[in-house]
Formats: C-alpha cells, sequence, structure tokens
C-alpha cells in the first residue's frame, strides 16, 4: 500500500487486514481520500497502531489472527474512544455482527463493496461516532 503525504482535512486512517490483496485494494481505493497512517495484520497489531497513531477510523477484518476484531473492538474501544471503528468481512454470522456493534463498532461493510460506497460509508461512520460522543459527553 503506498500512502500520500498527509493532508491535514482529509480522515486519518488505520487498516488492520491479514489478506495482502484486500490491503492493496483499500490502499488503492483509499488513499486520495484518506490518510492511511498505518497497517496491522492481527488484533494486536491494530491496538498498538490505533494506540499509536489515534486515527479518525479504523477498517477490522473479522477474523485477523490474534483475536480478530472482537478482541480488537473492545480494546480498540477503551484505549482510543474518539476512533470510529468500521468492520470489514465476507464471512461472518449475523450474531458475530451484533456482538462487534454491541462492542462498540459503528458499521458494518462486506468485502468487495464498491470504492466510492466505502469512501462514503467511512466519512458516515465518523461522524455518527463523533455525534454519538459528543450526545454521551452532554
Amino acid at each position: 500500500m503506498t500512502f500520500d503525504a498527509a493532508v491535514p482535512e482529509r480522515p486519518r486512517l488505520v487498516v488492520a487486514e491479514d489478506d495482502p490483496v484486500v490491503v492493496s485494494m483499500l490502499g488503492a481505493q483509499l488513499r486520495h481520500a484518506f490518510d492511511c497512517v498505518a497497517i496491522a495484520g492481527d488484533a494486536q497489531s491494530a491496538i498498538a497502531r490505533v494506540t499509536e497513531h489515534r486515527p479518525d477510523v479504523v477498517i477490522l477484518d473479522v477474523n485477523m489472527p490474534d483475536g480478530g476484531a472482537k478482541r480488537a473492538t473492545r480494546e480498540i474501544r477503551s484505549v482510543s474512544p474518539d476512533t470510529a471503528i468500521v468492520i470489514l468481512s465476507g464471512d461472518e454470522t449475523a450474531q458475530e455482527v451484533v456482538d462487534l456493534i454491541n462492542d462498540g463498532a459503528v458499521a458494518y461493510l462486506r468485502k468487495g463493496v464498491e470504492p466510492a460506497t466505502l469512501n462514503a460509508e467511512l466519512r458516515v461512520s465518523i461522524k455518527a461516532h463523533r455525534k454519538l460522543g459528543a450526545e454521551r459527553a452532554a
């Protein structure tokens, strides 16, 4: 994945995905709209990268090594509550999706989603997460 130079008005993104082909596709689809600040291939690395970079949004694959999105969602919510968590996967059960949303993810997208839809959904997720955070703080 290649990264464009940081642009302040673009949301910061961490991609947590263990499939290099998917990482490459996400990079191509998002590099002009987001500042991709880090990539992680397992849950522990995802937590560490989010802790380090405090991105606006993180994309988590459900079935990564080290506990997958289930572990990462819980811990990211704890260490970086301002980061919107978006789940991206293609092989999960309905209960897994519900559990991940209950654990703090704001959205779930299936792998293979169109680039324009992915971009729009990530931005909507960031806004929704910020609104929820403001409502909780009030």
